[in-house]
């Protein structure tokens, strides 16, 4: 077996492969060291609720930063643990924990109560409804 190499990403922080073939959530979320999902902004621009060009990649975790690795920006939205650790509305994919359209609103809505959503009639604000009830004690 081979000597690996290691690539510097960040002050004190190495990948073993070029950061341009690591998903950037899973960057974001390694470079924090704690639990993170990836939330809010992001996911409200993929599943078309607001039409803003967003720039960075948007994590909840119990701790509030941003910052840059190679191209890519992080803002990193902070909560307590009770409610970060809840999983309802956050699903995995390979190690990967994503909130699903109405997690993410209920985490905008923590953050923004007024937020403003550009197609707020394809939210089911029921589930949401639901998951800040379960989540956040609403």
């Amino acid at each position: 077996m081979g000597r690996g190499v290691l690539i510097p990403v960040h002050k004190g922080f190495y990948a073993t492969k070029p950061i341009e073939q690591i998903d950037s959530v899973r960057l974001g979320v390694g470079f924090l060291h704690n639990f993170a999902y990836q939330s809010c902004e992001n996911i409200l621009v993929e599943k078309g609720i607001i039409f803003q060009n967003i720039l960075h990649i948007t994590l909840i975790s119990n701790r509030s930063c941003r910052f840059t690795i190679g191209s890519k920006e992080y803002l990193v939205r902070k909560i307590a643990d009770k409610f970060l650790y809840n999983t309802i509305g956050i699903l995995e994919t390979s190690g990967v924990y994503k909130a699903t359209l109405e997690r993410a609103v209920a985490d905008i809505l923590y953050f923004q109560p007024n937020y403003f959503f550009d197609a707020k009639d394809n939210i089911n604000w029921r589930q949401v409804k639901k998951i800040q009830k379960e989540v956040y004690s609403i």
